[in-house]
């Protein structure tokens, strides 16, 4: 009965580490991840490189990848994309800005790549999104 459970047990933990590989980070890895979290949301527009991110944050790129998607959920870059588009929805509500301007305010070249992007997120164009919030 010992060996039946210690083998469920083994079986357990290996399909659970396929599933989902086991990040553990320290409490000083999760504050320079909360730095670097915090230096993304400043930076949205001009983001460093990955390597100069994790510098900057007091950590590698390997750290910083793999623990930040395991304890925010989200990639560096996801992480950046979603701040870009919450800023996005700021500038289509607060102001009376044109989608060019806030697809440039948020890190676009083009306002058609901002438009699917937008779209994609929030599965609603931006004007749509600004008349149905304003409406």
């Amino acid at each position: 009965m010992c060996l039946d459970a210690k083998i469920r047990e083994i079986l357990s933990l290996f399909l659970c580490a396929a599933c989902r590989p086991c990040y553990c980070c320290t409490p000083k890895d999760n504050d320079r991840l909360h730095h670097a979290k915090a230096i993304i949301e400043r930076e949205y527009l001009n983001l460093p490189s990955l390597c100069r991110l994790a510098l900057m944050a007091g950590t590698n790129e390997c750290k910083l990848k793999h623990g930040f998607k395991s304890l925010f959920g989200a990639t560096v870059f996801g992480h950046l994309f979603d701040c870009r588009m919450e800023m996005a929805c700021r500038y289509l509500l607060d102001s009376d800005k044109s989608i060019q301007e806030i697809a440039s305010l948020a890190g676009c070249e083009h306002h058609s790549h901002f438009s699917m992007a937008f779209k994609r997120k929030f599965c609603v164009s931006p004007q749509a999104y600004r008349q149905r919030q304003k409406g």
